[in-house]
């Protein structure tokens, strides 16, 4: 079995630890990297546990940074370079990209996996479905697979292996004729959520917009952050980079303020690193309160205004 791990020149940090998933299912010689937009300067540092690299680039009027351009590269790389199995990194941009790379092919594709494993021959893959409430395997029977998982920790430094082979692969792009006008908005790096001491944590409970603005208001006048679950950002309360949990943000600061979620195991792996979990909730059963150490029962945005008020009367 022959496969891909496909990853962004700016995400090579990811490389390993998807790589030691990968070598689950297959040996170290049938396991290749492909990096969109070229390594750089990476060579310097290395990457772990791959016998083969395959910078792709691109020629004509193509830009890696626009997702169409991006899949259409990576297409024309598998039909040079064909594979069983495609891995991206589960998150929004390595899931955008597989089902774009899945739509070029015509082929399976499983987003969102948290493990992949190989049993009596056959591939089985691991994710959670029905709002994070259930467990499915599936078991694709078809090959080519596009599959987008979570990476699990990264356990080795990366270096390169004495036998690397790094070739270049450059992909002809040209812009659809449908595509007219292309606008970008540019995200500052936001370190504050690695560095900050104190995040909040904002699910579907806090219910409308108004809430959130309030509560990000109040985390700034603490000195936090706000972060969201993923359906607070899928309901366009947060920004993308505001996302927590197993496939994006991983938060270890001294203290989290949980409003408003329940609670789900892929929510859980982003905070669960955090020194002090404090939730509040007004459902007394909510899975959040097997997994914190401070649990209040209350209305999150009538505690949210409760702790605003305390902060007014001490100014």
């Amino acid at each position: 079995m022959k496969i891909a791990v496909i990853v962004f020149s700016d995400e090579l940090s990811i490389a390993n630890p998807l790589s030691s998933q990968a070598t689950a299912l297959t040996d170290y010689n049938s396991c290749e990297l492909w990096v969109i937009g070229g390594l750089g300067s990476a060579p310097n540092v290395g990457i772990f546990g791959f016998r083969k690299i395959k910078e792709i680039l691109v020629s004509n009027h193509g830009n890696l940074s626009e997702p169409i351009c991006c899949a259409e590269a990576v297409y024309q790389c598998y039909l040079s370079n064909q594979v069983d199995i495609m891995l991206f990194s589960s998150g929004i941009r390595g899931n955008d990209l597989a089902a774009r790379v899945c739509a070029e092919i015509g082929c399976e594709a499983v987003l969102g996996a948290q493990e992949l494993s190989l049993h009596e021959g056959k591939v089985y893959i691991k994710k959670p479905v029905y709002s994070n409430n259930l467990q499915a395997i599936f078991h694709p029977n078809t090959f080519p697979l596009v599959v987008s998982l979570a990476p699990c920790e990264e356990t080795a430094p990366l270096q390169f292996g004495k036998s690397l082979e790094i070739s270049k692969f450059e992909a002809e792009i040209q812009m659809p004729t449908w595509l007219t006008d292309i606008e970008n908005e540019r995200f500052e790096s936001d370190n504050l959520l690695k560095c900050s001491e104190l995040v909040f944590a904002a699910g579907r409970g806090v219910g409308k917009a108004e809430n959130f603005s309030k509560l990000s208001e109040l985390a700034q006048k603490m000195g936090g952050v706000l972060v969201g679950t993923r359906p607070t950002v899928c309901d366009g309360k947060l920004p993308p980079d505001r996302m927590i949990g197993m496939s994006a943000n991983v938060l270890s600061p001294a203290c989290c303020i949980v409003f408003g979620a329940s609670g789900a195991a892929p929510f859980l792996a982003g905070i669960e690193k955090s020194k002090l979990i404090v939730a509040v909730n007004r459902d007394p059963n909510a899975l959040i309160f097997e997994n914190c150490d401070v649990g209040i029962i209350a209305d999150c945005n009538e505690f949210a205004e409760a702790l605003s008020a305390k902060l007014q009367s001490k100014d």
